[in-house]
């Protein structure tokens, strides 16, 4: 029979070895369940703009050096005086939203994946000059806070443009037509040239036919096919817009779908010398609501002063005709206002209507001239 007996120094080696590798793996597996926080980086897209423009502001949530997903992300974002934000997505998930007037960006219940970055989107505009520091201080999530995110929005020094747009009207009916207008302003010391952008517009917005394009923005070419969704603005002649001068771009175009549109232009461009560096103006942002037609009351309604004219003094009569033009719908709490004193000053409201509704909120002067009490409350 054989038999064979370790030594007491090779058990002694062979423990050593397995506690050594026990001691070195330990603390990979310990750390390899601990995740760190994300790391949360801003950044503007221009981050140089004019008064009044806009630009976008990206909050990047990077999660690249943790093999699992991270939840709970949650910030918010409070902004500095002259400027607001409006919250535009995430891909994220959770819930974006602007507060107090927009002056709070507040984010939650977001996700980040494994081993990748999301991104969160905002517009913000600079009402004041810069330059605005915004910072993010308070994000956190499932393993804890993340270093604080910083950003800074500038004004240009001397060659500063603020880039708007507006609909008028700002709400129409399907097919319904609207003016958009741009207005560019040289808020600097030194003359525009070359000015430049580009507008997509959203699917529910194209340009109309005809589209109606005029303006008195010096030196620039414009192209706007109707029925199409993109207007372009390129430098054509060596022409400026002087320092201090404002000028403005209109077209028309028409709501082809229903909803709330935001339109988003791309950013003004334009130089203070020939061949000089360009110069950011912003964005321009503006938003036309397209309603269905089977959603607009099928009302008419009318004023009319009965006698026109009267003397100071006396006392007249205005009509209101409200009209439901509906053969099968009955329509309910009609509402209205009419700022008397802004048709005329000192024209006030001397007896109320007999029947048919609620004087919510009135100036009454029951002695025709002489004064007399607010009036709220209902007849019969």
């Amino acid at each position: 029979m054989n038999s064979h007996t370790e030594s007491p120094s090779r058990l002694t080696l062979s423990r050593f070895l397995t506690w050594f590798l026990g001691f070195l793996l330990a603390p990979s597996i310990t750390f390899a369940g601990v995740a760190s926080p994300p790391v949360v980086e801003m950044a503007l897209s221009p981050d140089t703009v004019g008064v009044g423009s806009t630009t976008e502001l990206t909050i990047t949530v990077d999660n690249t050096v943790n093999p699992g997903p991270i939840s709970q992300l949650s910030f918010t974002l409070p902004m500095p005086a002259g400027v607001t934000i409006r919250a535009l997505s995430s891909d994220c998930g959770g819930t974006l939203a602007t507060e107090n007037n927009g002056t709070l960006l507040r984010f939650s219940g977001g996700t980040v994946e494994t081993s990748s970055t999301c991104e969160i989107k905002a517009l913000v505009t600079q009402n004041t000059t810069g330059p605005h520091n915004l910072t993010i201080d308070d994000f956190t999530s499932e393993v804890g806070p993340s270093a604080p995110a910083f950003t800074t929005l500038f004004t240009s020094s001397q060659l500063v443009l603020g880039f708007s747009k507006r609909f008028v009207p700002d709400l129409v009916p399907l097919g319904g037509r609207a003016t958009l207008i741009y207005t560019i302003e040289n808020q600097g010391t030194a003359d525009a040239y070359n000015l430049s952008f580009n507008d997509f517009f959203p699917q529910g917005i194209a340009i109309a036919t005809p589209p109606s394009v005029s303006t008195n923005c010096p030196g620039i070419s414009i192209t706007a096919i109707n029925g199409t969704q993109a207007i372009e603005v390129s430098p054509e002649d060596p022409i400026p817009l002087p320092a201090g001068e404002t000028c403005t771009l209109t077209l028309e175009v028409v709501g082809v779908a229903p909803g709330v549109h935001l339109s988003v232009s791309s950013n003004l461009t334009a130089v203070g010398e020939i061949g000089g560096d360009l110069v950011s103006g912003g964005l321009a942002v503006a938003e036309l609501e397209v309603i269905d037609p089977s959603s607009i009351l099928n009302v008419s309604f009318e004023k009319e002063f009965v006698d026109n004219p009267i003397a100071p003094g006396e006392s007249g009569t205005l009509l209101f005709s409200i009209t439901n033009n509906s053969a099968t719908d009955t329509i309910t709490n009609l509402q209205f206002t009419d700022d008397l004193d802004a048709t005329l000053s000192g024209l006030v409201a001397t007896e109320i209507p007999t029947s048919g509704g609620a004087i919510v909120r009135t100036g009454f002067d029951g002695n025709a001239g002489a004064g007399g009490p607010l009036i709220t409350g209902a007849w019969d």
